[in-house]
């Protein structure tokens, strides 16, 4: 009976996701990242969160760490680094959500525009289905088009 619950509040619309700031610097998230390192690897091998990056955010699924994307700002862009959500949740509903109903967390600082690069047919396919679009070398998503 546990495991049918927990099943159907897995597959719940009802999750509660959300984005908290976070400092480029700070241990919990240096430790979140080196423990995930290799899987993040996989899809962006060339990720790197420097003090740099001004725009930092943890995704969270029921107050649970979940992912985390980092990047800076140039303007009404972001230049993401990492765009990262753990496999334990990857099938979940976090990458629709940031990009979707969750923009606000990039339009309420003056975001506009999400600019990143894909160097592995993974993080391509990821970013297609989000909604983004090739620009060149880069992969772009405006936000001021409807959430679909």
């Amino acid at each position: 009976m546990l495991c049918s619950l927990s099943l159907r509040r897995e597959r719940s619309p009802e999750r509660r996701l959300k984005a908290a700031e976070i400092d480029p610097d700070t241990p919990f998230l240096r430790d979140f990242l080196a423990a995930n390192d290799d899987e993040i690897r996989r899809s962006q091998p060339d990720y790197e969160v420097t003090l740099a990056d001004d725009f930092v955010r943890i995704l969270l699924r029921d107050g649970l760490p979940g992912g985390s994307i980092a990047g800076r700002k140039e303007g009404p862009e972001l230049i993401i680094a990492v765009d990262y959500v753990t496999p334990a949740y990857q099938d979940s509903r976090i990458g629709r959500w940031v990009f979707g109903e969750g923009r606000e967390m990039f339009t309420r600082v003056g975001i506009s525009r999400l600019v990143t690069t894909a160097t592995t047919s993974s993080h391509r396919n990821y970013l297609q289905q989000m909604g983004f679009r090739p620009d060149g070398t880069n992969w772009v998503k405006d936000l001021t088009e409807p959430v679909e």
